[in-house]
């Protein structure tokens, strides 16, 4: 009789660590559930856009190429893995904005793509699909090889109003740059109208706080034709008036340390 109240308080035992495992795997199953139900709320994105919709954007990056002027093949080639590899960099779900522009001052500026991208699919949660993240990039790289044939055929344009242009995107609504964080990304010969033909390392200044709180970088593109222009004092100009329009400035340019 004993020995089988032994037993019996093993199995009794044994019947209790299985019910107690059983509710710890329910738990588990339903925390995971939940989980997932939260996330996918939290990641609902705009059909249009593919930006967030119950959050505010991480990183919002406005790409602006100078194409005042034609690039080499090699250049323009620069400019997009330039842009590509920044990409790779962001927060899932930032915005990307790229826009080319010439010297027409009055036209609208039509982004040749303005996104949020999802991230790639090595960033892809249990409750998505790795090829349907790679998808959303298929439009930004025809933008970005697009935009590459693009500036190296076009028309030299007779004026380089580069802060002008950088003025009116900066408080164009219809572009929508807005994040958590703002980046601008130039990318230009740097020489500017007044700088160009008059020789005069004096931009116009800025319009008060029109970058202010914006990560800026100034990357230089090189110009054979007007090389000797491009000087150490006309990069300190840029510096000097991108920190006049607010922007905590990176130059990319010779004679500053790669960063």
């Amino acid at each position: 009789m004993a020995r089988r109240g032994r037993k019996g308080g093993k199995e009794a035992v044994s019947g209790i660590i299985w019910l107690a495992a059983l509710a710890v795997l329910l738990a588990g199953v339903t925390g995971g559930y939940m989980y997932l139900k939260r996330s996918q709320a939290v990641h609902v994105t705009d059909a249009d856009t593919g930006c967030l919709s119950a959050s505010t954007t991480p990183e919002a990056d406005l790409f602006m190429v100078d194409a005042t002027d034609h690039l080499s093949a090699a250049t323009a080639n620069e400019v997009v893995q330039a842009i590509r590899d920044r990409v790779k960099e962001l927060p899932r779900y930032s915005q990307v904005i790229i826009v080319a522009f010439g010297d027409d001052t009055s036209t609208p500026l039509a982004p040749l793509f303005s996104h949020c991208l999802p991230g790639q699919a090595k960033d892809a949660r249990l409750d998505e699909s790795g090829r349907f993240l790679d998808d959303a990039y298929v439009g930004f790289e025809k933008a970005l090889l697009d935009m590459s044939t693009k500036l190296q055929n076009l028309p030299d344009a007779p004026t380089s109003p580069i802060t002008a242009q950088i003025t009116r995107a900066a408080s164009n609504p219809v572009l929508h740059w807005t994040g958590d964080k703002r980046t601008l990304v130039l990318f230009s010969d740097g020489l500017e109208s007044s700088i160009y033909w008059t020789k005069n390392l004096k931009l116009r200044e800025p319009a008060p706080h029109i970058l202010d709180g914006v990560s800026a970088e100034y990357f230089e593109l090189g110009n054979a034709r007007a090389k000797r222009l491009q000087t150490e004092d006309m990069r300190e100009e840029w510096k000097r008036w991108f920190d006049k329009a607010g922007a905590s400035v990176r130059m990319t340019a010779p004679g500053y340390a790669a960063s």
